[in-house]
């Protein structure tokens, strides 16, 4: 009885080892999916711009479509995010 006990407990580890070995795999094909882009960090506060839109995509709110004007606030937010854009745009 305690052989069939041991060989069941050793089954259970090999079986969770095969699945972690599985999921690691998984994982790791995932990564080299996006070995062929760079991914950087930036703070929220140095691109309101980015956090102002995905804040509106997260409240499920919003739609925007093609040809409609920009938020007048979106647009003060790529100023102050990119100041020589005033060259090109301007908010009144």
């Amino acid at each position: 009885m305690l052989d069939l006990i041991t060989y069941a407990s050793n089954t259970e580890k090999r079986n969770a080892k095969a699945e972690m070995d599985f999921i690691a795999q998984q994982i790791a094909d995932h990564l080299f999916d996006f070995s062929l882009y760079t991914m950087s960090h930036l703070c929220r506060n140095a691109n309101g711009a980015s956090d102002f839109l995905a804040h509106l995509a997260s409240s499920g709110d919003f739609t925007w479509v093609g040809g409609m004007p920009l938020p007048n606030n979106f647009c003060h937010l790529l100023l102050q995010d990119a100041p020589d854009l005033h060259i090109f745009y301007t908010v009144n």
